[in-house]
Parts: C-alpha cells; sequence; structure tokens
C-alpha cells in the first residue's frame, strides 16, 4: 500500500475517533453552540468554564475553550488579594493572577500582607478510608510557563503529623496528572524539605529526594526555588542548589524517550492533609494528623517571584475568535439569576450538576497532583482504542495511582 494512502486512512480513523470521542460526559454529546465549552462533564456559556480544564475535543468548537494564557513575569507580595475563588474566575488571566481552586476557600491574607493557606478538619462526611479528614486550599496561577524561575519565601505549616506544604509547577488538572516539579514539606519530619518531579503521568516515586533545611521548618520562613530550563532542572533554598537534575540523564537509550517535565505549567502552593488519607500517603506524611481541640493549620507565603523564560508579550484576552461566540450571551445578563441554580446569569447544562461544595464531598484529598475519579464514556474508550490500535499498532494501558 502506497504511504499516502495510509496517510489518508490514518486521518480517516483520526476523524472518525474525534467524533466518536466527542461526548461531554454529563451531557452525553458535544456541546452546543448556546453553552459550547464543556468543563468537568457539564456544557456552559460561563467564561470560567472555557478556561482551565476546558476540553476542546468535546465543546462545540475546538476554539470554544481559551488557549492557555502564556507567562508574564511578576513579583507577589499579597499585598493586594489576587486570588479568586475558581468559582467566580472569569476566565481572563488580566483580572487575577491566582486561582483558588477548591470549595470553600481557605485562604486569606493576614495584617503582615502574608498569604495564609489554612486547613480545618471537615467534619461533614468521613472520606473513602472511613476517616474524618482536613481540608486545605490550593492556588495555582491564572498563567501557565514553559520552563522558568519560581522563588518563593515560606514557613511550613506541619505542626503536626500528616500535614503537607507544597509548591508545585504542573500541568496537572482534576480530571488527568501529566508533568509535575514540586517541594513537599511533610509533618513527619519539620526539619526536611522534598524535592521530586513526574513525567506524562507516570508516577514514579523513585524521583524523589530529602534535604536537610533546618531544625523546624514551621518556626521561621526560608527562601526557596525551583529552576526549570529546557536542560536541566534546580531545587533549592537560602540561595543555595541542593539538586540538578539534567534532561539528558533522563534519556531511555532504549526507546529515546526523555522522560522530563516539559509541558506548559502551572505554579501552585498547597496544604492538605496526608495523615488522614490513603494508607501509603499517610505513611508517607507521618498519622494520624492532630484535630484535637479544634486545631487549625497554616502555611504562610510572604512573596512569590515568578520568571518566565519564554515570556509572552501579549495582554488582550481572550484571543480573536477563542471562546463564546458574540453572538451567544449569558440566560440573565443583568441581574444574575441564571438557570441551574447557578445564581450567576449563565447557562449550564448536563445531569448530575453538584449540589455540594467540595468541602460537603470531600474531594481535596490530596495536594496539586489530585485527579478526580470519572467514568468515561463506552464510545470514547472504543473509538480511542481502535484509531490508536491501527494507527500505531499497540495499545499501552497503565492505571494511575495516589501516592
Amino acid at each position: 500500500m502506497r504511504p499516502y494512502k495510509i496517510l489518508f486512512i490514518a486521518a480517516a480513523i483520526v476523524t472518525l475517533s474525534s467524533q466518536v470521542n466527542a461526548v461531554c460526559k454529563y451531557v452525553g454529546k458535544k456541546c452546543p453552540e448556546d453553552t459550547p465549552c464543556c468543563n468537568g462533564g457539564w456544557c456552559s456559556n460561563n467564561p470560567a468554564f472555557c478556561s482551565t480544564g476546558c476540553e476542546p475535543e468535546n465543546s462545540f468548537s475546538p476554539k470554544s475553550c481559551y488557549p492557555k494564557p502564556e507567562c508574564r513575569n511578576f513579583y507577589e507580595d499579597f499585598s493586594k488579594d489576587q486570588i479568586v475563588s475558581i468559582n467566580d474566575y472569569n476566565g481572563d488571566p488580566n483580572s487575577f493572577r491566582w486561582t483558588s481552586d477548591f470549595v470553600p476557600d481557605n485562604h486569606a491574607i493576614d495584617n503582615d500582607g502574608n498569604l495564609n493557606l489554612n486547613m480545618y478538619l471537615n467534619k461533614n462526611k468521613t472520606n473513602d478510608f472511613g476517616k474524618y479528614q482536613g481540608f486545605g486550599v490550593t492556588i495555582s496561577t491564572t498563567r501557565w510557563m514553559q520552563y522558568g524561575l519560581v522563588t518563593a519565601r515560606i514557613k511550613t505549616a506541619g505542626l503536626s503529623k500528616g500535614v503537607v506544604s507544597s509548591m508545585v509547577i504542573s500541568n496537572n488538572t482534576a480530571e488527568t496528572i501529566g508533568d509535575e516539579i514540586d517541594y513537599e514539606w511533610v509533618g513527619l519530619n519539620k526539619s526536611e524539605v522534598q524535592s521530586n518531579y513526574y513525567w506524562n503521568g507516570t508516577l514514579d516515586y523513585t524521583k524523589g529526594a530529602h534535604h536537610y533545611v533546618a531544625p523546624d521548618t514551621t518556626a521561621e520562613y526560608f527562601t526557596y526555588f525551583i529552576d526549570w530550563k529546557a536542560d536541566s532542572l534546580s531545587w533549592g533554598f537560602n540561595g543555595k542548589v541542593v539538586r540538578t537534575v539534567y534532561k539528558k540523564d533522563t534519556c531511555s537509550p532504549t526507546d529515546k524517550i526523555c522522560r522530563y517535565p516539559t509541558e506548559m505549567s502551572r505554579v501552585a502552593f498547597s496544604i492538605w492533609d496526608g495523615g488522614m488519607g490513603a494508607p501509603g500517603t499517610a505513611d508517607w506524611a507521618g498519622t494520624p494528623t492532630d484535630w484535637s481541640d479544634n486545631k487549625f493549620y497554616t502555611m504562610y507565603v510572604d512573596w512569590v517571584n515568578v520568571t518566565c523564560y519564554n515570556e509572552t508579550s501579549s495582554t488582550s484576552w481572550p484571543p480573536e475568535g477563542y471562546g463564546i461566540p458574540k453572538n451567544i450571551t449569558n440566560n440573565n445578563n443583568n441581574n444574575g439569576n441564571g438557570n441551574n441554580g447557578n445564581g450567576n446569569g449563565y447557562t449550564t447544562v448536563g445531569v448530575n450538576q453538584p449540589t455540594t461544595t467540595d468541602s460537603e464531598s470531600n474531594n481535596q484529598t490530596s495536594g496539586p497532583g489530585t485527579f478526580k475519579k470519572y467514568v468515561v464514556p463506552v464510545g470514547a474508550v472504543v473509538g480511542s482504542i481502535v484509531a490508536t490500535a491501527l494507527i500505531f499498532g499497540v495499545y499501552k494501558h497503565y492505571t494511575k495511582g495516589e501516592y
């Protein structure tokens, strides 16, 4: 068979597969024009749905979803609260620098201008392991970087076993886990910080390392940095590099693949309860977490500096042709009494719309690397497998895990 015929057949299979796959989970079909953006399984004309987590293949058109806003250098001292609840984010990265990614939003700015990431015991419901678990907060940048230097002055929260503080660069979303570079401090050992990285959703725990910082990282601020370049990745604190990974050392001579983080990612800070979670996570973080006497825990961030190695010069948003068509308006522009009980004037369609907060449904079971379990439509699975098998002759399946 001639090469052009093979390419034609492959293209046809891809087209068929994309049509089969075009199912927004809770709607059962591709999103319609008047609610064009598929996000989390629902279709909506809310601009937030067209932002992070939007699924182009399941939306009305590939350009219904905004592209990832590219990185711009910034220094954040939290003198102004540039953080918005994910439920209130309008998708415009020029409006806010950060989103708070769970509800309720447990962040605050104290009188000294420091960011407080707070965690409280969630007494509403036990988790999958029959335990009451702390509910913290994750804030993420509204812009995405591909290589850069992130520096932050932090006082950690680990006054008890099980409490985890995190500084992360990742492209993880609620539904998928991809590349990640992180610093994590666990209450089991307050004197150290742990560095780690993941590639393409492969949770390889052999990549972690431990670094002594001081007798107690909860007692004072220290300045930490992650320097992510195209050919190397370094972690350090107080001006000293403590670990470097070179891309060339991650490349396999067998398959020629470099298992090195390269995808556009967001910067995030988080506090979460590892001690009352999955057994492996609890052993790592220390267990049980001390929730006696109405305790709560706080991770403090004094300032953050982000230097992008590929900085964009564009400030307009959204790019021309992306997002909700101009002829589509929200359901009630003036008074914000939209359908489906969302109260913001927008229309969201689909079954099983959430009626509880994330806290009530215990969704923050870990930090920024968390992904939610969901049922993929059978048609999407079949289409994806068939296309992959016919074009490449192989279908690889692996299971994602939680540490």
